[in-house]
């Protein structure tokens, strides 16, 4: 009987205060998200309306279906790209020689520059008349003289099959190279051979787009002041200015709380016949999400600029979730209290984007309505007034009287037990 005595005036207490949790976490906008018919995995980009109405951290982006379960999602900010450049080294012949039973052809490598290093991990043959199979043993020297067993493989042409490279493993930097070709005759003589170095390049490269924003010109003595709006709050990397003629000048870019993002960067354009330079792009070292940025290019003793154009690059976020198992998705935005979520699912992220998500879009936004609240007579509503000012206060006492009710039904219950 105790304990569910107890267990009730605990379950009071916690329905007190739901209401005032309940407001905290209400979503004042939602997107119905347009998702292919196939895959599982998808990815969305953010679009303006989420940025300005969404927090700056994106801490209270939802994805909802249509029973209102959450979706667990991650954000992608950018993605690895992966560029490869390729060396190839020339070689010219130095003689060939026979000696028991296989020819052995000599090869100096030609460096790309004066005293710098020869390095690959490649070779490639010139192959002789086809048809022919040949095993054949590569050797490495640094000097010409000292020669060292680099690999052994087979080269052959039969006219619809090719083998003409020869796989060092690691990176090798010999200055000479000598074939061993078993069983060759001189009428089918290998010419010539290169090495090839491949080097593959890893960067974080971030999602942008560009538009073009709506700004305005002022001139305040000897500067030129340009207005940029965002009133979207959208993450500016860079600012792009094209303006009329030849000129240099230094600029300025801060916003009206007096930030300062660059300071005396220089501006520049010149086109002459055989030249033509230009730096008119403000790119900043980090994200700049004011609602007005301002540029101040000072001019000095020159005539103001003649703008024609402004165009902003700006950063994008990427959500990736999982829509199996869901009819319809939307996604919820606009609550300044709520807390990011915490997913399980970006640890498997390296797995999901090997399944390569299919895109979604967003459809137009739709207002969330606000908590029914309860209607109350005037009269009741001015007396009220007089001892609590908000439903937050209301449920505080509410809650005060429900633990001073948990204290004395407590001591009332040890007093009978004695």
């Amino acid at each position: 009987m105790f304990r569910r005595i107890k267990g009730l005036i605990l379950a009071s207490v916690f329905l007190t205060a739901v209401p005032a949790a309940a407001a905290e976490e209400q979503w004042k906008y939602s997107k119905p998200i347009q998702t292919p018919e196939t895959g599982n995995y998808v990815s969305l980009f953010l679009d303006e309306e989420v940025y300005a109405g969404a927090n700056e951290d994106l801490s209270d982006l939802r994805i909802r279906n249509e029973k209102g379960k959450d979706i667990a999602y991650y954000v992608n900010s950018g993605y690895m790209d992966i560029s490869e450049e390729e060396t190839v080294y020339s070689s010219e012949s130095t003689g060939s020689m026979e000696e028991d039973g296989s020819i052995f052809y000599d090869f100096k490598l030609l460096p790309l520059e004066e005293n710098t290093d020869i390095s690959g991990e490649i070779i490639q043959v010139d192959l002789p008349e086809p048809p022919f199979l040949y095993k054949v043993t590569l050797f490495g020297s640094y000097d010409g003289s000292k020669w060292e067993p680099a690999a052994e493989d087979i080269l052959y042409d039969t006219g619809d099959a090719v083998k003409d490279t020869i796989e060092l493993g690691e990176p090798e930097k010999y200055r000479y190279y000598r074939l061993q070709v078993k069983g060759s005759s001189k009428d089918k003589p290998f010419d010539g051979l290169t090495l090839l170095h491949s080097e593959k390049t890893e960067s974080f490269k971030q999602f942008l787009k560009q538009k073009k924003p709506e700004y305005s010109i002022q001139q305040q003595d000897s500067e030129t002041i340009i207005t940029v709006r965002n009133p979207q709050k959208l993450k500016a990397a860079s600012i792009y200015v094209k303006a009329d003629g030849s000129f240099k000048r230094l600029a300025d870019v801060t916003d009206k709380s007096g930030a300062w993002f660059l300071k005396g960067e220089e501006l520049y354009s010149a086109d002459f016949k055989e030249t033509s330079i230009q730096k008119t792009t403000l790119q900043f070292n980090e994200p700049v999400a004011s609602e007005e940025i301002l540029i101040v290019i000072e001019n000095g003793d020159s005539p103001p600029l003649n703008i024609e154009e402004v165009t902003m690059d700006y950063y994008m976020d990427q959500l990736v979730f999982d829509k199996s198992g869901s009819k319809s998705v939307s996604l919820y935005y606009g609550s300044p209290e709520a807390q990011a979520p915490q997913y399980d699912l970006e640890e498997f992220k390296s797995f999901i984007e090997k399944e390569k998500p299919v895109q979604a879009s967003l459809g137009p936004v739709k207002n969330q309505p606000e908590p029914e609240k309860e209607a109350a007579p005037a009269q009741e509503k001015q007396e009220n007034t007089e001892w609590y000012q908000s439903q937050w206060t209301f449920n505080i006492i509410i809650g005060l009287v429900s633990i001073l009710l948990i204290v004395f039904i407590l001591q009332k219950m040890n007093r009978t037990g004695q």
